[in-house]
């Protein structure tokens, strides 16, 4: 009788060990970055330079997307002219310190059936657009909407 006792016990113990949850040997743990993330480590002016109002750039990307036909703006003294890739731009813009804004945009009409959402998806940054930054690193001109969402990216126009 003893005897079934002890392996009723050894049985019990075996069908105990069996159900319990075990924690895994290595416990989870919270990486903390010891350098900056490519994205953090990107330094921007505080603020717009003078330079920008006398200033030409190209449209790298619009909403993520590449500019396949060439676009750019020119910025001088408070007047905006520009090329969308099918059609001339132009209007007025205000800037202070960060914020910059484009307004009273006209455009030409002529349909580019190529250059269409291209189009679009410019037109639709420019009236989004309330903050610009500049990147140190490259001198691209960020535009943002405004919740700081990047709309496009435009490089400096060396020609």
């Amino acid at each position: 009788m003893r005897w079934f006792q002890q392996g009723a016990a050894v049985m019990a113990a075996a069908l105990l060990c069996a159900c319990t949850v075990t924690k895994p040997a290595v416990a989870n743990r919270v990486i903390t970055p010891t350098t900056p993330s490519v994205t953090s480590s990107i330094e921007v002016h505080t603020h717009l330079p003078d330079s920008i109002d006398r200033s030409k750039w190209l449209f790298a990307h619009v909403e993520t997307q590449p500019v396949a036909a060439k676009a750019g703006l020119n910025l001088e003294a408070g007047r905006l002219s520009g090329f969308t890739g099918c059609n001339r731009l132009s209007g007025g813009y205000q800037r202070q310190d960060t914020a910059l804004q484009f307004n009273r945009i006209a455009m030409t009409r002529m349909f580019c059936a190529e250059t269409a959402a291209q189009e679009s998806r410019i037109t639709s940054a420019l009236e989004k657009t309330r903050f610009a930054m500049i990147v140190q690193a490259n001198g691209y001109l960020v535009l943002l909407d405004e919740n700081r969402k990047i709309l496009a990216e435009l490089k400096p126009d060396t020609l």
